[in-house]
């Protein structure tokens, strides 16, 4: 068998961290090649067209904030499709829909039917997100560790926000951070309330896989090549892939999620290897579903309270840019989380759409009777789950990453938070930290 050609860096995964660490160390001069198993590029950063519609699969909005994010799409020339995102989220209750808006904390300050307590709560938690401000912008969970010290619930108890919590954080943003809401560190809330709620954010009106695309189409990336071996020795790095093809290399980069790598490399040192194999993620499921008419609720996302049993958050696509849709038409976006006593990955297309049919009847009733197709999709690897102590436990990683001896580095999401901007950086880090290591050879 011929041979692969050497490069100095083989990244494994093509999703935005593994692109990332990729473009960096091109520009650095370096000669890299990108391997990803499946037959696109983006990873979460999914679009899918059909019938007219631009359907974001998993990632759907990123914050005005995400610098690497928007130093991409500035460099690719592609910022007139920026579109802000007015976030309006309709939470439905057994009696009425509550409304609350970014940076309106009066929607919960002015509402008679929310305790005081409540309202001290939210100010409490407010204040204290305020405090700590850029600190808590996505990409840098190693800033603000301190605040990796407690659960949710436990936060939430401490300032008397119960309320707070059943009412508004767990049915609105359970979904968004994977699921287990109670028992997440409180910093994974406090970065998602700063980066969206507070600073805002925009969508993509081509889609949310642009970016990615923008990239690769830059770099040497190999398609429909997944990985079986990874090892490593003084003399750099040999990869077998399923193909049946072998690529050497000095380094690679590892941009798979953290708690597959030890499955391809299984040279890593022991107690690095138990940190990857600790990593979890909640499982997500989706079903787009089209409407042959403009729904006229003006929300841009949409939940329902504890009352319903809902494990579902909504996004009303036409609302969040409405390019995505086609003239005269809408979407609606259900986005799932699994619970201990509700699986909805397990479910198949039939179960899924009465799912659907019934959160429809919920939030927008009428609106079932006029949809047109629908659109399931499903991720084994959805959202990254961080407890008490996680993104501590990573920033440490991370720190070491940078001055070990290995020919070998590691990126995505997990090692920051719930965000793409997380994982780009982490892609940067790598791709630095590579750079840095063939300068010592």
């Amino acid at each position: 068998m011929k041979q692969q050609p050497n490069y100095d860096c083989i990244i494994i995964g093509a999703g935005i961290a593994g692109l990332g660490a990729a473009l960096t160390m091109q520009d650095a001069g370096l000669k890299v090649c990108v391997l990803e198993a499946s037959d696109k590029v983006g990873g979460r950063m999914a679009t899918e067209h059909k019938n007219g519609y631009i359907i974001d699969t998993g990632v759907t909005l990123f914050g005005n904030e995400y610098k690497n994010m928007n130093a991409v799409i500035d460099r690719f020339g592609i910022g007139q499709h920026k579109v802000p995102v007015n976030f309006a989220y309709g939470l439905k209750e057994p009696k009425q829909t509550i409304k609350f808006r970014a940076k309106k904390f009066e929607d919960i300050f002015l509402r008679r039917d929310f305790k005081l307590s409540t309202k001290v709560a939210t100010a409490r938690m407010g204040l204290k997100v305020l405090a700590n401000g850029s600190r808590l912008k996505h990409g840098q969970s190693p800033k603000c560790t301190d605040l990796d010290d407690m659960t949710v619930e436990e936060y939430m108890k401490k300032i008397n926000g119960d309320e707070l919590m059943d009412r508004v954080l767990t049915p609105g943003l359970a979904s968004v951070i994977g699921g287990n809401m109670e028992k997440s560190s409180r910093l994974i809330i406090m970065q998602t309330f700063y980066n969206v709620f507070i600073r805002g954010a925009y969508a993509m009106d081509e889609g949310v896989n642009m970016i990615p695309a923008k990239i690769a189409a830059q770099l040497n990336v190999e398609l429909k090549c997944g990985i079986d071996k990874v090892t490593y020795n003084g003399g750099g790095v040999t990869i077998a892939a399923n193909n049946g093809k072998s690529y050497t290399a000095k380094t690679a980069v590892i941009a798979i999620p953290g708690n597959r790598v030890t499955n391809i490399c299984n040279q890593l040192p022991q107690a690095i290897a138990a940190t990857l194999n600790n990593t979890r993620y909640g499982k997500m499921t989706n079903m787009h579903i089209a409407v042959d008419k403009v729904i006229p609720e003006k929300y841009t996302f949409m939940g329902a309270s504890k009352a319903f049993d809902a494990t579902y958050e909504i996004e009303m696509e036409r609302n969040r840019c409405a390019n995505l849709c086609p003239q005269g038409k809408d979407m609606i976006s259900v986005f799932w989380r699994d619970t201990d006593n509700k699986k909805m990955s397990a479910k198949d297309e039939a179960a899924l759409t009465t799912e659907a049919d019934n959160a429809m009847d919920t939030c927008l009733p009428g609106i079932k009777e006029q949809t047109s197709f629908r659109h399931s999709v499903k991720w084994e690897d959805g959202i990254a789950h961080f407890p008490v102590g996680r993104l501590t436990e990573m920033a440490r990683l991370r720190e070491t990453m940078k001055t070990w001896e290995l020919p070998l580095q590691l990126c995505g999401d997990y090692l920051d938070g719930i965000s793409s901007e997380g994982a780009l950086q982490t892609g940067i880090e790598a791709g630095n930290n590579i750079i840095n290591y063939l300068k010592k050879q």
